[in-house]
């Protein structure tokens, strides 16, 4: 049986400004959900599961709504539009730096074995 890992294409390695780049990107990501998390239990929910009746603002958060102001409203509104794009951040960051790490690992043992034959 052979290692798909053996198979894959030679990727054109990151540099060390890409991969500082990489970090931050997934460092900053998380962080950002973390926020979002930390305050939408705190506020009472977020935006998108919550709506406008006349005038008034309201999160949502499992079916329970709260009222809020409209600024809250709104900034809830765009944490939430936030936190679906930098997603499309985070995954393809992740996904470059595994494949960096594999290879610099995969290098890393190259020349290890190259310098006790």
């Amino acid at each position: 049986m052979t290692d798909s890992r053996s198979e894959r294409p030679e990727l054109k390695p990151l540099s060390a400004l890409q991969y500082r780049v990489s970090l931050l990107v997934i460092a900053l990501c998380a962080l950002n959900f973390v926020a979002y998390v930390i305050v939408a239990a705190n506020i009472g929910g977020d935006a998108l599961n919550g709506k406008i009746v006349g005038g008034h603002f309201y999160l949502g958060e499992k079916g329970k709504l709260t009222e809020v102001t409209e600024a809250v409203y709104t900034y809830s509104l765009w944490h939430t539009y936030i936190v679906f794009a930098s997603v499309a951040l985070f995954f393809p960051a992740m996904v470059m730096m595994r494949f960096e790490q594999d290879r610099r690992r995969r290098e890393l043992v190259k020349q290890k074995s190259e310098k006790r034959g």
